[in-house]
């Protein structure tokens, strides 16, 4: 703003006093005339205002001398010119006063008294005095408005060292200043021009458009009452950058009350609130581990607990959330989803399961299949168009909105158990990030935790009951020998019975005894094969003489059920291993195989080898085995028929000797049946001995 003294501050003072009076600067032209002196030349102040002073002299060269002897001196001589008014000349003594120095004439400023000729008396001397007084006046208004020119200055760049946006506006909203970190931060100033209203509005390309509403109502409420603004919004960066910012504006008032000045401050508490909402959904996360924690040890039902995941997840974790788990037969099954609007929950279900899914399109294929979790900060429609199966299967894609998700692994001791998935809304506005992943993967582990700990509790609880069920067993299979025993010792005590019953019920005895020491021994080689005790004697052995032995062991009893025993051995089938252990291998297969088929059939042994391994396969006609039952045909105690409902005689334990003999010998066993009457097939297959080829 320019040092002069302004025509407003002229008429303010000037048109109180009775004499004409002018604001002239040094080139001769009338700046501001009083009302006094626009009356007496029957004009306008306004009219005045911007007019040569010769033009309106009688003679020009009155106010070009009056001029030339004002220019070079502070000591102004009064003069007399000449001046129209309308029709008439008046003539005014012209007396001034040097108010405003400046090196060029067009910059000086003069205050000039015109009093008419003959008007002129004796009270010239109080007028003088009132214009003294008021040049004094002026000059002091001058250094006032310079100290306050100052000042101002002084706090602009107190301002811009503040690390805080500043911006005042005048009583009606307009801007007047905004310090550096507002012009830095906002990149460009013509969204805050000014002269620009606050309510007009410049604050439009800065302000978010979602705040902008809130931040106007608060503007305009303040504005009515001047009380304090207080809001936090969003502004825009000069990179595009939103950030959020607490804004704050106090008016200041006149001696009257009236608002005169607004100053507001803008302060970037962006990483603030960043830290108080993750504090915040840390102690919410923190209170959703407890919850879930608490569910997760509420229950051994393994479905149980993966459904109470899927329902704490939503809403504090995700929009929506499903379970699905690997079951035994490596068929993936759904467990539980749950949405946040219930009216999705069946669209989810469909768009998340879809299955089978062999190509692997869908993330969580390869999730179940590798272990490694996956973060989608975003979901793109060109992802949702990649694992979509077909066009129904996109359209429920689509329809779901997806904004994040994260597929995470269940996973225990190793073995991967199922997956979860979690996933946003674009409704909702949640993104994850490397920490939801985070907390996502401390969830799954929680729950592989408790889903490990129901198995191994269903395992216990299966172990107890094949215990029970051994015990069982192992009383009724020696129960029943011995009791024979029992009854024919009474006979022969007895002396009763003819020397053909003797020799039967010695016979007898015998057999049973001889069922008895099996039952014992096979016992016995579990406890060595659970303690690692079991001792091999390797020599060079030929498997076609092992079959032969075995074969006439088990033959009575085959010929007592009438079941035929095919047997097929090539030559030259030699190993390395245990004679004797090697026997009971093939005897407790043929032995098997006769137990399990019935009157008239017939069980097929063939014996064949290769370079590099000797191939035993026995195949029986006899009952089979059912699909669910093959997995566990090889485990201790298992057997296919409960106790309470068992035709067949054993422990048990006979096929998982043979496994662990088989495996000790450096080869694999295999179990097949095409189901319940489709007959057994078991393949054994060991290693050749070397130089057998």
């Amino acid at each position: 703003m320019s040092a002069s003294v302004t025509p407003e501050a002229f008429r303010r003072f000037a048109d109180i006093l009775p004499e004409g009076m002018l604001l002239l600067s040094g080139d001769g032209t009338i700046l501001a005339a009083n009302s006094r002196l626009a009356e007496r030349l029957r004009l306008t102040p306004d009219g005045l205002a911007g007019t040569a002073l010769g033009t309106l002299t009688a003679d020009g060269t009155d106010a070009g001398r009056l001029l030339e002897d004002w220019s070079g001196t502070t000591r102004l001589s009064p003069a007399v010119i000449t001046m129209r008014a309308g029709d008439e000349l008046v003539r005014f003594r012209a007396e001034g006063a040097l108010v405003e120095r400046a090196p060029t004439a067009a910059e000086r400023r003069f205050l000039v008294r015109l009093v008419p000729k003959q008007q002129v008396s004796d009270h010239a001397l109080a007028v003088d005095e009132q214009v003294r007084a008021l040049g004094a006046e002026l000059a002091r208004r001058r250094r006032v408005e310079h100290a306050l020119r100052h000042r101002e200055a002084e706090l602009r760049e107190i301002a811009d060292a503040m690390p805080q946006m500043v911006w005042t506006a005048r009583g009606d909203g307009t801007f007047d200043f905004y310090n550096r970190q507002l012009r830095d931060y906002s990149g460009l100033a013509s969204g805050l021009a000014l002269g620009e209203r606050v309510g007009g509005w410049g604050w439009e390309p800065v302000v978010h458009p979602d705040d902008l509403a809130a931040v106007l109502a608060a503007w305009d409420a303040g504005r009515r009452t001047g009380e304090p603004i207080t809001i936090e919004a969003r502004l825009r960066r000069a990179d595009g950058v939103y950030r959020w910012h607490l804004c704050r504006a106090v008016a200041l008032r006149d001696t009257e009350g009236a608002i005169v000045r607004w100053i507001g401050t803008s302060t970037d508490v962006e990483d603030s609130r960043h830290a108080e909402e993750e504090r915040r959904g840390s102690a919410q996360r923190w209170q959703f581990l407890a919850q879930a924690s608490i569910a997760l040890g509420s229950s051994l039902e393994i479905d149980q607990v993966l459904r109470t995941i899927a329902r704490l997840s939503v809403p504090a974790l995700a929009d929506w959330c499903s379970v699905d788990m690997i079951d035994a037969d490596g068929s993936v099954r759904r467990v539980a989803v749950t949405h946040a609007d219930p009216i999705l929950r069946d669209i989810a279900d469909m768009a998340a399961t879809y299955p089978p899914d062999p190509d692997a399109r869908h993330p969580r294929t390869a999730v179940l299949r590798t272990g490694k979790s996956v973060l989608f900060r975003e979901v793109p429609d060109e992802g949702l168009a990649q694992i979509a199966a077909d066009e129904k299967h996109l359209a429920a894609l689509r329809r779901l909105a997806y904004g994040s998700a994260i597929i995470v692994a269940v996973a225990a001791r190793g073995r991967i158990l199922g997956a979860l998935t979690f996933a946003t809304t674009a409704e909702s506005g949640r993104r994850y990030g490397p920490d939801d992943l985070a907390f996502a993967e401390d969830l799954a582990h929680r729950a592989a935790l408790a889903i490990d700990n129901a198995r191994l509790y269903e395992e216990a609880q299966e172990a107890n009951r094949l215990k029970d069920e051994f015990l069982a067993t192992v009383s009724h299979e020696l129960r029943t020998p011995l009791a024979s025993m029992m009854n024919w010792v009474a006979l022969l005590k007895q002396g009763k019975i003819g020397p053909e019953q003797v020799a039967r019920g010695l016979d007898v005895l015998q057999r049973s005894g001889e069922t008895q020491a099996r039952l014992i021994d096979d016992i016995l080689d579990v406890s060595r094969i659970v303690s690692g005790s079991l001792r091999l004697q390797p020599q060079p052995v030929e498997m076609a003489d092992v079959v032969r032995d075995a074969t006439e062991t088990v033959r009575p009893a085959a010929d007592a059920k009438r079941v035929r025993i095919d047997v097929a051995c090539g030559a030259g089938a030699r190993v390395v291993g245990d004679p004797a252990r090697l026997q009971q291998v093939v005897w407790n297969l043929l032995a098997n195989g006769v137990k399990f088929t019935p009157e008239g059939g017939h069980v097929a042994v063939r014996l064949e080898r290769t370079p590099e391994e000797v191939l035993l396969v026995v195949t029986d006609s006899g009952e089979g085995i059912t699909p669910e039952f093959l997995p566990f045909v090889f485990d201790r105690f298992r057997q296919a028929e409960r106790v309470a409902k068992r035709r067949h005689a054993g422990l048990g334990l006979g096929l998982a000797i043979v496994k662990h003999l088989v495996e000790a010998h450096g080869g694999q066993v295999e179990a097949q049946s095409e189901g319940r009457g489709r007959g057994a097939t078991f393949v054994v297959r060991l290693p050749s001995a070397p130089g057998s080829a």
